[in-house]
């Protein structure tokens, strides 16, 4: 009876499997933002980065693995090493109205769960910018080191990007503070001034909460594991 009860038990910690790719925020996955931001590519300081847990469309936990950014349309294309550039993702709990003390002057203060998710040295970065009214393609990519579980029930997204100077002079795509407010997230920059939101994609997994069958059967084998004590 244990045995038979653990096995649903573990099959339920499985992801899904399925990848999904959401960009931030929505409706600009072929849409050029509506500014651009010097942060984090060609200022220096760390910034950081909200994105609302309601813009995730589900309550379950997420398993995030990779961001993708894109360059403002219009400006030259890039193929530059950076020195280093190191992410940090956690889970923003406190309230909204907070949020611009809550980053001034104290870079490197994240959420409970805060975890450096990734951490490059000499990074290439190559990308190309649209033309003509189009959007630039995702083409920044940074696939994380280790993936950061977000719960968007918990709270909000935030993202902190930290890289030194001698970085390339490339703005990237944002949106702006109004379309963010509405809903989607909001950026600060060192000064903790809002700049618009970056244009984003986020892939992930969902991960798949334990169903009804596998709680009643780790009940079982709690209530056979009793028993047998008691004979």
């Amino acid at each position: 009876l244990l045995l038979l009860a653990i096995a649903p038990a573990g099959q339920a910690q499985v992801f899904s499997g399925v990848t999904n790719t959401i960009t931030l925020p929505q409706g600009a996955e072929t849409t050029p933002g509506s500014g651009a931001s010097a942060y984090p590519l060609a200022e220096a300081g760390s910034t950081h980065q909200l994105y609302f847990g309601t813009v995730f469309g589900t309550t379950e936990v997420l398993k995030v693995t990779e961001l993708r950014f894109r360059l403002e349309e219009g400006s030259s294309s890039l193929d530059a090493v950076v020195p280093r550039i190191t992410f940090t993702m956690s889970t923003y709990v406190r309230p909204l109205d907070e949020f611009s003390a809550f980053t001034r002057d104290r870079y490197g203060v994240h959420g409970p769960d805060a975890r450096v998710v990734y951490d490059g040295v000499d990074v290439r970065l190559t990308a190309t910018s649209g033309s003509g009214g189009l959007a630039s393609p995702f083409d920044l990519v940074f696939p994380l080191a280790e993936p950061f579980y977000f719960d968007p029930k918990a709270g909000h997204l935030l993202i902190e990007f930290a890289t030194p100077l001698g970085r390339p002079n490339r703005d990237l795509d944002t949106q702006s503070p109004l379309t963010w407010l509405g809903g989607a997230g909001l950026f600060l920059s060192p000064d903790a001034t809002s700049a618009g939101g970056l244009v984003a994609q986020l892939r992930y997994e969902v991960v798949p909460e334990p169903s009804v069958t596998s709680v009643v059967a780790v009940a079982l084998a709690g209530a056979a594991l009793f028993w047998r004590k008691r004979r």
